[in-house]
């Protein structure tokens, strides 16, 4: 989380992981440590407070003895597109596209890629 003036202007969220597995993603997350972190959300007053939230994520990680870093983005939106921007200048690649994954029951997900970095 990152605070400005007492005021929150951005979160991150992410968990560890002991396995990827493939789609649909169903994963148990640790309490800490763990082979992957996996960032699924991220909110933010500003694109330029993503790289402090994520190296917050990187400094955690590394503490926690993690290997490589997923984070899921999708493609419609304008902020799917600046997660997108921040990854491909960070070199993550994309490790799978996600075309039809019911994440929850009812709810769909068809334009979204999980994408992976190691550390």
């Amino acid at each position: 989380m990152s605070e400005e003036n007492s005021k929150v202007v951005g979160s991150i969220y992410f968990e560890f992981l002991d396995e990827i597995k493939n789609l649909p993603w169903y994963h148990e997350p640790t309490i800490e440590k763990g082979e992957y972190v996996y960032i699924s959300e991220i909110t933010v007053d500003s694109k330029i407070r993503i790289p402090e939230l994520f190296n917050q994520v990187v400094k955690l990680a590394k503490e926690n003895d993690c290997h490589e870093i997923i984070w899921l983005t999708g493609e419609k939106h304008n902020h799917d597109r600046i997660e997108q921007e921040f990854l491909k200048k960070n070199d993550f690649s994309i490790f799978k596209r996600v075309e039809n994954w019911e994440c929850s029951p009812g709810y769909f997900v068809h334009d979204h890629s999980l994408w992976l970095k190691k550390i």
